[in-house]
């Protein structure tokens, strides 16, 4: 009887360790979600949806990515890189497909802006002079100048980039951007810096547009629009 028992014994021993040798490979084997951080930025409140003072309403959309420019079409080019492949001799062109000009290459990894303006004011307002500025981390960056931003393009051989660029009503690009009465345009603007984990607040700000004009169109009130934003960053499973 004890020869029995010992045998049951052992063959149940037996059963366990195959068992959990068998849910340790199973749980190894399983593969895992990749774990990637996404970051997005949203409104502070409401009133940073859309500011409108004096007759003018905007409104922004930051573009910090390439999964955030899929409602702008505009900003999608593409771009050759000469790189070493394998079986082949010398350096080959690549092609790479962008859908965000302001973040998908080494030249040039920011923050754009695309911006809204509606003019309600019953005169033609100028956007000469204006200027838009960012504070992100708590340091200031200025708007990237259209033409410097340009070149940079262009010493990369990054031709249909700049192209890309120069279709745009990029801020600044012309000395003759003007929105008529009752009518809205929208503007492209991009900082040289990422928005990304740890950003926190970020404000957007536009400084002296011009809002009214004398008979002889000079400026007689300049008007600024201050827009908040907070970053936000979530871990996301990503099959493999």
């Amino acid at each position: 009887m004890k020869t029995i028992a010992y045998s049951r014994s052992k063959h149940v021993l037996y059963q366990v360790a195959v068992f959990v040798t068998l849910f340790v490979w199973w749980g190894c084997a399983t593969p895992k979600p990749t774990i990637v951080k996404k970051t997005r930025v949203e409104p502070v409140s409401e009133n940073d949806k859309k500011v409108t003072k004096n007759g003018v309403s905007i409104s922004l959309t930051p573009v910090i990515g390439e999964e955030d420019a899929s409602p702008f079409p505009e900003l999608a080019s593409s771009f050759i890189q000469m790189e070493k492949q394998l079986f082949k001799e010398g350096l080959q062109p690549v092609e790479y497909k962008i859908s965000n000009i302001f973040a998908g290459t080494n030249v040039f990894q920011g923050t754009a802006l695309v911006i809204k303006i509606a003019n309600n004011t019953g005169n033609t307002i100028s956007l000469d002079g204006i200027t838009i500025t960012a504070n992100i981390r708590g340091k200031d960056f200025q708007m990237e100048e259209f033409d410097a931003l340009n070149q940079k393009f262009i010493s990369k051989n990054l031709t249909q980039m700049s192209n890309t660029l120069s279709s745009l009503n990029y801020v600044g690009k012309s000395s003759k951007q003007k929105v008529l009465p009752g009518k809205s345009a929208t503007l492209y603007a991009a900082f040289n810096t990422k928005i990304s984990e740890g950003t926190g607040t970020i404000t957007f700000q536009i400084y002296d547009l011009v809002t009214k004009t004398d008979a002889a169109g000079n400026p007689t009130e300049r008007t600024n629009f201050d827009f908040s934003y907070n970053e936000i960053t979530t871990a996301e499973p990503v099959k493999n």
